[in-house]
């Protein structure tokens, strides 16, 4: 089994306001202004996969890597009591992987309990699903097909269709959730995509949007930074990083791997918050720490492992309830 799957993290999604991400799309790839486009609900959980083998064998995994059965990741397998899930996953969706060579994965969020605060989506955990991955041929499922193999009360909710995509990232961002639409249970966001085709590059790249609303945004709207030590010229590069330092982008990072158990894996989580940090910093901002020497750069990513560190360690001491 693992030689024949062999684990593939969930793709990372652009933003919405990433104008230069869009054009470029759209200068390559003639028909994607116009084309068809569906939104879905994205859930406040974390990303959670089922890994189907063509011969029937199944794997779990959490965004990182696969899980073992005895894992205590968010108390996942208290997800699986839901009977409609099992009897589908058990039956249907085993007998499409026996035809495909190499199996298939679906890719979901495991949501609801104690898996992110922000939401309201009762105590009990559940699993929905958006995404279908053939990892031998290397290719996602169109939105159309997902749709006609995933139960609906299995998919993450559906908002709309739209006609171009322009309407579609009109679709407002800021609605009560579709799962327990009580007063002020406000949703993180939606999630764009094409309805007819999934768009890739060559390197793997799909196009696939999310619209975040103001609440779960992971940058900030903070005043300048300001340290006499510090050159000038690194004071400019960190105040375009210092905003990817939040407490939302904590959680989500959290997450992906489960609650640290107290400040004996605070050195451990701290990478993996830098990291993140860095990642979607550089994703967005490839040019930021252009220009910075070796000494300047060193200055720069410290400043900002202590700002982390600072969210880190309130977050384990003072634990969101």
């Amino acid at each position: 089994m693992k030689d024949k799957m062999r684990f593939a993290r969930y793709i990372k999604l652009r933003n919405h306001y990433d104008a230069k991400h869009l054009a470029w799309w759209l200068t390559h790839n003639q028909g994607l202004r116009d084309a068809k486009y569906v939104a879905t609900e994205k859930l406040h959980g974390a990303n959670f996969s089922v890994w189907v083998a063509s011969d029937g064998t199944i794997r779990y995994a959490k965004r990182s890597g696969f899980i073992s059965d005895d894992a205590s990741f968010f108390d996942w397998k208290s997800a699986f009591a839901e009977h409609a899930f099992n009897t589908w996953l058990t039956t249907t969706c085993k007998e499409r992987a026996a035809n495909i060579p190499g199996g298939l994965v679906l890719y979901g969020e495991l949501f609801g309990g104690n898996i992110q605060k922000e939401v309201d989506y009762g105590e009990v955990k559940h699993i929905r699903f958006f995404d279908v991955f053939e990892p031998v041929r290397n290719v996602y499922w169109a939105p159309k097909d997902v749709y006609e193999f995933i139960p609906e009360e299995l998919r993450v909710p559906h908002v709309g269709f739209y006609d171009g995509l322009e309407a579609a990232l009109a679709q407002n961002d800021t609605f009560l959730t579709l799962l327990n639409p009580v007063a002020g249970n406000i949703c993180e966001g939606i999630v764009i995509r094409p309805w007819n085709a999934a768009y890739a590059t060559e390197a793997g790249e799909q196009f696939i949007i999310k619209k975040k609303n103001a609440k779960f945004s992971e940058t900030s709207k903070r005043s300048s930074f300001v340290a006499k030590e510090i050159p000038d010229d690194v004071i400019a590069a960190l105040n375009v990083v210092l905003p990817y330092v939040t407490r939302q982008r904590l959680t989500n990072v959290i997450s992906h791997y489960g609650e640290p158990e107290g400040m004996s894996q605070f050195g451990e989580y701290l990478r993996r918050f830098i990291d993140d940090v860095k990642i979607e910093c550089l994703f967005e901002n490839p040019l930021v720490a252009d220009g910075l020497d070796k000494k300047s750069k060193g200055i720069m990513w410290k400043t900002v492992s202590t700002h982390c560190a600072t969210l880190l360690k309130e977050y384990i001491i003072n634990p969101p309830v």
